[in-house]
């Protein structure tokens, strides 16, 4: 399948930890693959891998047209089970440290 080439593998995520690399993922392009529902599984399982290895997956858009709406929507649709418990996280500490990285967005 053609998605298998997109694929992140282990050595990928190990150097997106190793570097600190925040990963914003544009999810909602997925939708306009001939198979959207093979994108979606593959979405998922790549997902579950980055979150599960503690990488920072940030949100965000490439479209200046648009807001996060269609790329939290396309979240939600994934897997209520995992999004509910990563969202904060990801919108609230990880989106944020990515884009401004030497800001102090709160203390712990």
């Amino acid at each position: 399948m053609i998605l298998n080439k997109f694929e992140l593998t282990a050595a990928d995520i190990k150097t997106l930890l190793k570097k600190k690399t925040p990963l914003v993922w544009v999810l909602s392009h997925g939708q306009v693959f001939a198979n959207p529902a093979a994108v979606q599984e593959s979405l998922t399982k790549t997902l579950q891998r980055l979150l599960d290895a503690n990488v920072a997956v940030a949100m965000g858009s490439d479209d200046s047209q648009r807001t996060l709406r269609m790329e939290l929507n396309y979240w939600f649709g994934l897997s209520e089970n995992w999004t509910m418990q990563h969202t904060p996280k990801v919108l609230c500490e990880n989106t944020p440290r990515a884009i401004f990285p030497n800001r102090k967005i709160w203390q712990n």
